[in-house]
């Protein structure tokens, strides 16, 4: 006689454990996604703030050079 494996039943242990194995991971998926899109306009306002300064500083120069 063969003894043929018994497939593994889901059982409520299994489908919780599942359940927050995927809320982790999602969990952790979704903050990567926020901090990545706070990330990038933090940057871009970074940017456009050193834009700004270095307009400013040139025309401080200007005024200087032309006094």
């Amino acid at each position: 006689m063969v003894k043929r494996k018994r497939k593994p039943k889901l059982n409520s242990r299994n489908i919780l454990t599942i359940q927050i194995v995927l809320t982790i991971f999602s969990m952790i998926f979704f903050l990567t996604l926020l901090s990545l899109i706070l990330f990038l306009s933090l940057q871009s306002n970074l940017a456009t703030a050193l834009v700004e300064n270095r307009n400013k500083a040139v025309e401080l120069v200007d005024n200087i050079v032309f006094f």
